[in-house]
């Protein structure tokens, strides 16, 4: 595995709690808001750079997001230090920048939402 795809499997356990009220977890990679990732050397280890966009710019979930990718990024063993931080001004995410296989299964759940599946949780939809 690459050390950016290390990066990105990473910010995939922070996970998105709009996602999680719209019955399909996303990850900060899967949702598409992981705008740039960089590795680099540095004198004790590894040195990772994140750039976060946001969904919505009125989104509130973005430090949250920080706190949650740097944390999970220092998890990973080779990683001396982390960097995240968020484009508040990000105005150009789009459904389309989700991972492919999460749009699919938004979409399946969206889909038996309209269709009155039974085996929904409770707080289905409830951001989303």
């Amino acid at each position: 595995m690459t050390d950016e795809a290390a990066v990105r499997a990473a910010l995939d356990r922070v996970i998105d709690p709009c996602s999680v009220a719209a019955g399909a977890p996303a990850g900060l990679a899967e949702l598409g808001i992981v705008r740039e990732v960089a590795v680099t050397d540095g004198r004790d280890g590894r040195l990772v750079r994140v750039v976060l966009g946001l969904t919505d710019p009125t989104c509130m979930m973005g430090p949250s997001f920080v706190h949650s990718a740097r944390e999970a990024l220092l998890a990973l063993p080779w990683v001396a230090g982390a960097e995240v931080t968020y484009d508040e001004d990000s105005t150009s995410w789009s459904p389309s920048d989700m991972a492919p296989h999460y749009r699919r299964r938004l979409s399946l759940v969206r889909s038996a939402r309209v269709h009155g599946d039974r085996h929904r949780g409770p707080h289905d939809g409830a951001c989303g």
